[in-house]
């Protein structure tokens, strides 16, 4: 049966999105069909939980095991593992989307106030208080509530004051809230929001000084009051401040992330496998630089070009101005006969000091290109170790997107900002590599300890998808195409505390 062809009877899908792992990609489109069908009633998630069992392994560790650990043949491995709840029925940032996607209160913000849509059949709006925030960064500028009764599938126009603002983006939002406690939640339990941008992001400034420039025999380091990098036939090999060093590994191109269930369902971590190794084993065919007479800018350009047939080039190109701000130009050149790319980034392998984040974009838990609007932008607050999503079999995690500006932050709350310039970016901050969590079967056999912080910005990474785990591809819309030029630009400074 084909909503196309007008059912006389409702159509309900019995499932029509598979939670297992990072999934639940594309969930929107299945629910835009409500509005454009009179017959459509929707359909199920499969699962509402994972089910996975709590064991002691041979080592004495209290974990949670799933399909092959007791030793059953054959068996499904972590297939049981597709829930929007983990084991420990701790809700997994799967369930952000689905609360979004099936709010029955639609609230449409702009600078005049909000548009309230009520998807309600029976009930109105009395039983709901109603909130809004005007915030810009950090910062709330304005903040109250209000109450309006909507009738059942009737809108509204409600004029809110925000008040004014300071130059620059602005983030306005509304949101829906129990009025009262009832069976299944407490009060003021948040049941729909809504946002608006306005302005734009100001990046950071930087002040017109002259630097200090140091060539060398194949590295160039450049100085600013207490701010130094340092460039090497390896790329940016250093970055301190005062004297602190926060770069383990020079940043580099990279395509690949761990591989998600619905990845290997579809088998596209074979089919895209060539990225894999350009991420591992890329050379560095050039480098330049120029510096300014008057000394106020230094650039300094690597290439860097992957064996592939035909071959992919990246240039990374850096920009150190006072009072110490390194901007990254990356650019990607496209060709044509290659398989899907799983993200482009810049991977940075910071100190393991670096432990906990800051930053502007979509949150709280981590979201994806076909799976945020669940996710609210605003200000957040994480740790690097935090930030691992505990699926049953570990895989890509920790994405955030839209993001204006994330910081990085020791035990001292020193440490390195990265803000966008043109648009915003995405980006994981992850206790291991992806090739470490690639690696493993289980959560608990990730070491204990990190060595370092893995800092991926990227300028697109694909969706996750939810169709299903076993074939279902995620949709073109939210995949990467190996033929288009990716081009993007981000800041880095130093953060600090100042000394008495």
């Amino acid at each position: 049966m084909s909503l196309q062809n007008a059912p006389k009877k409702p159509y309900i899908s019995c499932e029509y999105m598979h939670a297992m792992g990072n999934s639940l990609g594309g969930m929107e489109k299945y629910i835009e069909l409500e509005d454009q069908y009179e017959k459509y009633q929707g359909g199920f998630i499969w699962d509402y939980i994972d089910q996975a069992i709590s064991h002691t392994n041979d080592f004495g560790e209290k974990v949670l095991g799933y399909g092959g650990d007791f030793d059953d043949r054959n068996t499904d491995y972590n297939f049981c593992g597709d829930g929007i709840v983990f084991a420990n029925r701790m809700p997994s940032p799967k369930a952000d989307e689905v609360k979004y996607q099936y709010q029955d209160i639609i609230l449409k913000v702009d600078e005049s106030g909000v548009s309230i849509r009520s998807k309600r059949l029976f009930k109105d709006t009395s039983d709901l208080i109603f909130k809004y925030q005007a915030t810009q960064g950090k910062e709330v500028i304005r903040e109250g509530a209000f109450e309006a009764i909507v009738k059942p599938q009737e809108e509204i126009h409600v004029p809110i004051d925000f008040g004014t603002f300071h130059p620059g983006e602005v983030i306005l939002t509304v949101s829906a809230h129990l009025k009262e406690q009832c069976l299944w939640a407490d009060q003021g339990f948040e049941v729909a929001f809504g946002q608006c941008v306005l302005g734009r992001y100001n990046d950071m400034p930087y002040v017109e000084e002259p630097l200090v420039v140091i060539p060398g025999d194949g590295d160039l380091g450049v100085k600013c009051q207490d701010f130094e990098v340092l460039f090497s036939q390896e790329g940016l090999s250093s970055l301190k401040y005062r004297n602190k060093e926060y770069m383990i590994r020079g940043p580099r191109p990279v395509f690949m992330r761990a591989t998600t269930d619905n990845e290997r369902g579809y088998a596209h971590h074979f089919t895209s496998n060539v990225w894999n190794g350009a991420s591992n084993a890329q050379a560095l065919t050039n480098m330049n630089y120029h510096i300014a007479e008057d000394l106020h800018e230094v650039s300094i350009t690597y290439e860097y070009t992957v064996l592939l047939q035909p071959r992919v080039r990246v240039e990374l190109t850096y920009y150190v101005r006072s009072p110490g701000i390194v901007r990254v130009k990356y650019h990607y050149y496209g060709q044509p006969h290659l398989p899907e790319v799983p993200l482009f980034g810049t991977l940075f392998t910071l100190s393991h000091k670096l432990d906990h984040f800051s930053y502007l974009g979509r949150g709280p838990h981590e979201n994806y290109v076909d799976r945020k609007k669940g996710s609210r932008i605003g200000f957040f607050e994480s740790t690097v170790k935090d930030n691992l999503t505990p699926y049953l079999k570990p895989q890509a995690c920790g994405n955030r997107t839209d993001v204006r500006e994330v910081t990085l932050l020791d035990h001292d709350e020193e440490g390195l900002r990265f803000t966008m310039v043109d648009a915003p970016f995405e980006f994981t901050a992850l206790p291991f590599s992806w090739q470490m969590i690639d690696a493993t079967l289980h959560q608990y056999e990730l070491p204990e300890r990190s060595y370092y912080t893995y800092l991926t910005i990227m300028n697109k990474q694909m969706g996750v998808g939810g169709d299903d785990s076993w074939g279902a591809p995620v949709l073109d819309e939210y995949c990467l195409k190996a033929e288009d030029d990716q081009e993007y630009i981000f800041d880095i400074m130093p953060i600090h505390q100042e000394k008495d």
